[in-house]
């Protein structure tokens, strides 16, 4: 009976033991496919992740030379080799879908068991940088010289205002203790004696024309006995009816102080000063002529304006990014300031200020249709000191 029960007891440490070691196997076999899921999953996710970046960098290229893959298809991965997270991308294909359209195609390989992943995108470009890009926009004062477009030189504007008669010296503004001899202006004279100090304010002169100023000057010619003397000053300021009140002192010869190089006068007026003094009341200075002269040389506005530009599909796709860029010589006096226009399918929106670089924020996030259509418009100023030029410009769409 005891010999019974101890093989029972034996058998059932053995069916116990098989059991666990099945249950043991079982689970580490299952831990190991668990394990081997898991690291697929990784690979499979990060080779997804490095295909997407791998497609962004090669719009990128595209960006910088739109031609690049232009003749072979692929890029030459050993000449510009892509590297995301130290791992390279195993090939990248560039397709041409139309004129205004390029697809770049990725292929990433992560893990020793391989984890294949494919990424795709889509670059709508728009760029114009020739003379026979040029030769289908609108120009208003802009001309096509080689591949760029100029502003043209604009007409020669010269204001100019001379003081010299009696009649033109008693035609002022305002005029204290001074009075006109034939042609000249000298100090008043009362039984013999000359004041001591007078002033003539003249007439404000507007300055409408000048609308991009260049140079100037003012030149007077007068007669000073001794301890007599004879200043001039000029102001300018926007409103006829008003004295200015700050006078800055002007030199015969030399430009009117108070004015820069590129100020718009167009809603100015010049003003003059002029004080003769005495210290010997028997003598007065003589003031012949006063001549001003305000010039606006080769100073000029224009326009050009791109035809309405149709490079999208009848796909329903969503606009993820669009930027402009623009290459052109500017300088100090002068700019090129660019506008965009966008029809949505059922209408424009109007023209909208851009920045080089920046993003087109009527277009992001609109839903691509084959009814869409954009405008570009440059507005060129500048003087003859610096006449802008638009070299090229750029849009980049990305699908």
């Amino acid at each position: 009976m005891n010999k019974e029960r101890g093989f029972i007891a034996l058998t059932s440490v053995l069916i116990i033991m098989a059991v666990i070691m099945v249950l043991g196997i079982t689970a580490f076999h299952s831990s190991l496919t668990d394990q081997a899921i898991s690291v697929s999953f990784d690979n499979g996710l990060e080779a997804s992740t490095l295909a997407h970046a791998c497609a962004q960098a090669g719009l990128s290229i595209l960006k910088d030379d739109i031609n690049y893959s232009q003749g072979y298809g692929y890029l030459d991965l050993n000449k510009e080799e892509i590297l995301i997270d130290g791992i390279a991308c195993d090939a990248l294909e560039i397709e041409d879908v139309n004129s205004y359209t390029k697809r770049v195609s990725s292929l990433v390989l992560v893990g020793e068991r391989p984890n294949f992943k494919r990424a795709e995108a889509e670059l709508k470009y728009l760029i114009q940088s020739n003379s026979s890009d040029w030769q289908n926009w609108t120009t208003d004062n802009v001309e096509i010289v080689n591949n760029s477009l100029v502003l043209e030189p604009g007409e020669e504007v010269i204001k100019q205002r001379t003081t010299n008669t009696g009649a033109g010296w008693l035609n002022s503004f305002e005029m204290t203790d001074l009075a006109v001899n034939g042609n000249d202006l000298t100090l008043l004279e009362t039984e013999g004696v000359f004041a001591s100090q007078g002033t003539r304010i003249s007439n404000p002169y507007s300055l409408s024309e000048i609308v991009f100023y260049e140079s100037s000057e003012i030149v007077w010619v007068n007669d000073k006995p001794e301890g007599t003397d004879i200043k001039i000053y000029t102001a300018v300021n926007n409103n006829p009816s008003a004295i200015p009140v700050n006078w800055l002192e002007a030199t015969s010869g030399n430009s009117i102080p108070g004015i820069n190089i590129g100020d718009n006068l167009s809603d100015k007026f010049l003003w003059t000063k002029i004080e003769l003094s005495t210290t010997n009341t028997s003598l007065t200075p003589l003031l012949h002529s006063l001549t001003e002269t305000i010039s606006m040389t080769g100073s000029s506005f224009g326009e050009a304006e791109s035809i309405s530009f149709d490079i999208f599909d009848n796909d329903s796709r969503e606009i993820k990014n669009a930027k402009i860029f623009w290459q052109s010589q500017e300088g100090t006096n002068s700019q090129i300031v660019f506008e965009i226009n966008v029809y949505n399918g059922s209408e424009w929106l109007g023209w909208e200020q851009v920045k080089n670089g920046n993003n087109l924020l009527n277009l992001e996030n609109e839903i691509m249709r084959d009814d869409m259509e954009i405008k570009l418009k440059a507005i060129f100023s500048g003087n003859r000191s610096s006449y802008p030029s638009l070299n090229e410009v750029k849009i980049f769409i990305e699908l």
